[in-house]
């Protein structure tokens, strides 16, 4: 009797070891080394570059607040917000404040992140790349340590304000296009394969690269500029439901770019002089 109740103490006291180490273990495991893993984000502040961006989610929409109000530019944002979610902090590499500039996690030459959503937020700096190109060295200010992490370049967050705006001028299927007009120039559509112009016919083929260019156009640069300028150009497409889409090309800026506007919009934008020279090349 007395060997079989020392198994069974024994076997208890097993259990009770075992779990005292589990629990040890569980005590000690970070709760996620993914701090933005389940973060639904409401607002996302960037400081790069002497600029200060302030991107934020108004309804369904992102859009850039300050410095300016501006639809943003999904193509780059959103797998920025992917990124985030990926966020994977890793090791300490250093506790020493000295050497924040050396891994460019201080306010010089990293990045300043600040993330908020609920009504919390949390601050980090990214700095530069480690030596495996795989890793970027992070710090969560005011804490001194620097960490490894990955999951985010700081590619992705470098940019100035302008960089996060929607680029998108035109966007519409070619295919819909019943009219268009350059200058003077009037072609229309008489299947899908010719156009004429005038008493000329004019294969698609010849159409297409202009068409390719309006249907996606993406403007290189925004302008300050407030005034009105002279149309050096004008541009119309008529599209088979009888909307209308008109772009105005103003004169060359010193840096090989047009001044642009498309009817409707405030915006002044920049486009590059290869693709005004491309809508005039029509053979």
């Amino acid at each position: 009797m007395r060997f079989k109740s020392a198994k069974i103490l024994l076997f208890v006291l097993g259990i009770l070891i075992v779990t005292a180490i589990v629990y040890t273990l569980i005590q000690r495991t970070p709760k996620s080394n993914k701090p933005f893993a389940t973060t639904e984000f409401k607002r996302i502040e960037i400081k790069s570059k002497d600029t200060l961006s302030i991107i934020e989610k108004v309804g369904e929409t992102w859009k850039i607040t300050e410095p300016m109000e501006y639809p943003v530019d999904t193509s780059i944002f959103y797998p920025l917000l992917e990124r985030l979610k990926d966020l994977e902090i890793g090791e300490v590499v250093s506790k020493r404040e000295a050497k924040h500039a050396d891994f460019e996690v201080d306010t010089i030459k990293g990045i300043e992140v600040k993330v908020h959503w609920d009504s919390r937020s949390k601050s980090f700096i990214i700095g530069k790349m480690a030596g495996d190109f795989l890793h970027w060295y992070i710090r969560f200010p005011p804490a001194p340590e620097t960490y490894i992490s990955k999951g985010l370049s700081k590619f992705l967050i470098d940019k100035r304000p302008d960089d996060w705006r929607d680029h998108t001028m035109f966007s519409f299927d070619s295919e819909d296009v019943k009219e268009l007009h350059l200058g003077d120039k009037k072609l229309v559509r008489t299947d899908d394969t010719l156009w004429m112009l005038g008493k000329e016919v004019i294969e698609d083929k010849k159409v297409k690269p202009i068409l390719d260019i309006l249907s996606n156009l993406r403007c290189d640069g925004f302008s300050e500029e407030t005034e009105e300028f002279e149309t050096e150009l004008e541009v119309k497409i008529v599209l088979v439901e009888g909307e209308e889409k008109i772009l105005y090309i103003g004169e060359k800026t010193d840096d090989n770019n047009q001044l642009a506007r498309v009817k409707g919009i405030p915006t002044f934008y920049l486009l590059n002089s290869w693709k005004i020279d491309r809508l005039k090349n029509l053979p």
